[in-house]
C-alpha cells in the first residue's frame, strides 16, 4: 500500500470481506459511510465486526443526511454499543476532523473506506 493511500470498498462488499480486507491492509483508520437512516443497521453491524477484530483501529462514521435531532443519539449508540470512535453528518465536519487527524497518522498509513448503500 502506497504512502497516504485511500482504499475504497464497494457497498456490495460483504461485511466478512471488508473485515478480511482491513486485516490485509492494516490501516490506521477506517471510514464507514452511509446515506441516512437506511444504512444505520449496516453501520452498527460493520462497526461491531471491525472493532472485535481490530480493537485499536480508529473507526470514523459518516452518516450523511441524518437530522441534527437524531445525530447525537445515533453517535452515542455507535460509540457505546458498536465501537465507532466518531460520527459525522456532514462532509464539511468530517473533512475538518480528518485534516486534524492526518498529521497524527504515519505517512505510510493506509485508510480503508467502506460505503454502505
Amino acid at each position: 500500500v502506497g504512502e497516504g493511500e485511500l482504499r475504497i470498498l464497494s457497498s456490495t462488499t460483504l461485511a466478512s470481506e471488508m473485515v478480511a480486507r482491513i486485516d490485509e491492509l492494516q490501516p490506521d483508520a477506517v471510514c464507514l459511510s452511509s446515506l441516512g437512516p437506511l444504512g444505520r443497521r449496516q453501520l452498527r453491524y460493520l462497526s461491531k465486526r471491525i472493532r472485535l477484530k481490530n480493537p485499536q483501529l480508529r473507526i470514523i462514521v459518516g452518516n450523511w443526511g441524518e437530522s441534527a435531532k437524531n445525530a447525537e443519539k445515533i453517535a452515542a449508540s455507535l460509540k457505546n454499543q458498536c465501537g465507532a470512535d466518531v460520527m459525522f453528518t456532514t462532509l464539511a465536519a468530517a473533512h475538518e476532523y480528518l485534516q486534524t487527524l492526518a498529521p497524527r497518522l504515519p505517512a505510510t498509513s493506509p485508510v480503508a473506506a467502506a460505503a454502505i448503500a
